[in-house]
């Protein structure tokens, strides 16, 4: 009896995370990308997309767009553009700004809140592209499994 409901139960979770995998968009399926939800200040960030012209020629914003698009793929946000995080960067850090030097009326603090606002979104890049690989690295045994199960069976794939 025991065995019956371990066996059953286990067949139930193989269900659940096969229905898992086959619902999930994957990167670079036919399937649709990965659309989180909308982000918020569209006027802005279109205003700053159309203005980063300046700095496109530079070297260093070569090399930022280049780390912030490998950091967007981690993610697999692929309807954020790097120009749009920066975007928020400038907006966040001057936020920052204003709201410390209103609040504190000291210049030191205000010039250390916008350093720390500028990295606020570069931080959030980070920590979402983690726990996106930390749940890819918690399910990689499951699909392995069941791909090993399918192949033993003797289904194509």
């Amino acid at each position: 009896m025991a065995l019956e409901a371990l066996t059953s139960f286990s067949k139930y979770q193989q269900t659940i995370r096969l229905k898992n995998l086959m619902t999930t968009p994957l990167a670079g399926s036919g399937r649709s990308s990965s659309v989180g939800k909308p982000i918020p200040f569209q006027t802005l960030l279109a205003f700053f997309e159309n203005n980063s012209l300046v700095f496109v020629k530079q070297r260093w914003f070569e090399r930022y767009q280049g780390y912030i698009s490998k950091q967007l793929l981690r993610m697999n946000r692929t309807d954020i553009k790097p120009v749009q995080v920066f975007g928020y960067q400038i907006l966040v850090s001057f936020l920052t700004l204003a709201f410390f030097s209103l609040l504190s009326e000291n210049f030191e603090i205000s010039l250390i809140a916008f350093v720390i606002g500028a990295t606020l979104p570069l931080i959030w890049l980070q920590e979402k592209a983690k726990g996106r690989e930390k749940i890819l690295m918690r399910e990689l045994p499951n699909a392995l499994e069941i791909l090993s199960l399918c192949s033993e069976a003797g289904l194509s794939l």
